[in-house]
């Protein structure tokens, strides 16, 4: 709920995004 959380999240998502079409 908080906008930290969200945009941790967010960059969390990215990341595991990049790395699985990297692969």
């Amino acid at each position: 709920g908080s906008p930290l959380s969200r945009a941790r999240r967010g960059l969390l998502g990215a990341n595991v995004g990049f790395v699985g079409a990297s692969r």
